[in-house]
């Protein structure tokens, strides 16, 4: 028995879609390329950046909004 081609749908799954489908749909997905993406998905993602956009942060600037900041406490 020969495997048919998934047939190729322009939208995503939503909503307001008919059950039939809906159902079709589902049932067309392949169990490794479900496993694949879920396995992808549980991969961790990369920390955010430790250094800002901009470049180094000057230690002078933090000095500064430090003293505003205690200044505007008290």
């Amino acid at each position: 028995m020969k495997k048919s081609k998934p047939k190729k749908y322009d939208e995503k799954l939503f909503i307001g879609m008919s059950f039939s489908e809906a159902a079709e749909r589902f049932a067309g997905v392949a169990p490794a390329e479900m496993h694949a993406n879920i396995e992808k998905a549980k991969k961790k993602k990369k920390p955010p950046r430790s250094e800002p956009l901009g470049g180094k942060v000057v230690n002078s600037n933090v000095v500064l909004l430090r003293n505003r900041r205690k200044v505007n406490n008290v």
